[in-house]
């Protein structure tokens, strides 16, 4: 009992810091080699390390008429 209790004093005496890193680019190389660098960096310093963790993808929804003219039923189209 006396060791869980020395460990949360411990964990309550040092702060928790998080950071949350998003890599976008065109050059799948680079971006590996960054984020490779990033990790052994992390590891070194005795740093928890969590992911990757997905983003959710934005969908782009165009509605627009069936008809160029703008006669006739309105009907729509979704892209």
């Amino acid at each position: 009992m006396a060791e869980k209790d020395t460990k949360k004093e411990v964990l309550d005496d040092q702060e928790v810091k998080r950071a949350r890193i998003t890599f976008s680019g065109n050059r799948l190389e680079s971006m590996q080699a960054v984020t490779k660098s990033l990790v052994e960096n992390a590891k070194k310093s005795n740093v928890k390390i969590r992911g990757p963790v997905r983003l959710p993808n934005k969908h782009l929804r165009i509605m627009c008429r069936r008809t160029p003219c703008g006669e006739g039923s309105k009907t729509w189209d979704n892209f």
